[in-house]
């Protein structure tokens, strides 16, 4: 029960803490009127990037010496352009529903909903307590935006149970994790290029 409460008081904290300037621009948007701005994590690296035009951007981060197929920590960064219509809400509960095939026992540690730089944002933090550590993780935490030219999905995984600070670490980086537009109420840090 006090490990609960401390992750809704550390998630409540990263959500209202409000935006700060990174030194990454992930994933912008084609037409460069919205942009994903992204801290990278000490020590990760980006060791695949994937494009589907018109459908699907996707960049994948783990910590230095880890591969695809060994990895303790991930974080995956997806761009939907074809699905900027979905709330965020929506696509959460979808993921949550896709892990249920791999783990039956999944449950929700942390859900919210708010307004982020005047577009909607959902977290959720999920837990698999019997989960196998090569099919899925045991914990994930998602913070899914829905902009106007697409939804935008930054996962956090890890494959082992991990100390609440450790989650507070990471967590943070969702703090720096913000889309930002020309339109927005955060306007785009000055290295981003808007039309």
């Amino acid at each position: 029960m006090r490990n609960t409460a401390l992750l809704k008081t550390i998630f409540i904290a990263i959500l209202l803490s409000g935006c700060a300037t990174t030194d990454k621009n992930i994933a912008n948007n084609s037409d460069s009127s919205e942009n994903l701005i992204q801290s990278t994590p000490f020590g990760y690296v980006t060791t695949t990037k994937n494009y589907i035009p018109s459908k699907l951007k996707e960049t994948t981060m783990l910590p230095e010496h880890q591969s695809e197929e060994n990895w303790t920590e991930r974080l995956l960064t997806q761009v939907y352009f074809d699905k900027k219509n979905i709330s965020p809400d929506e696509y959460n509960i979808k993921l949550k529903e896709s892990w249920k095939t791999n783990c039956p026992n999944i449950s929700t540690e942390y859900h919210t909903s708010v307004k982020e730089n005047g577009y909607p944002v959902s977290v959720l933090m999920l837990k698999c307590p019997d989960n196998n550590p090569k099919t899925n993780p045991a914990i994930l935490i998602i913070k899914t935006i829905q902009g106007r030219n697409a939804l935008y999905s930054i996962q956090q995984s890890f494959r082992n149970d991990v100390s609440q600070a450790k989650i507070s670490k990471y967590s943070r980086n969702f703090r720096f994790t913000f889309l930002c537009s020309k339109d927005a109420e955060i306007k785009c840090p000055n290295f981003v290029k808007n039309n």
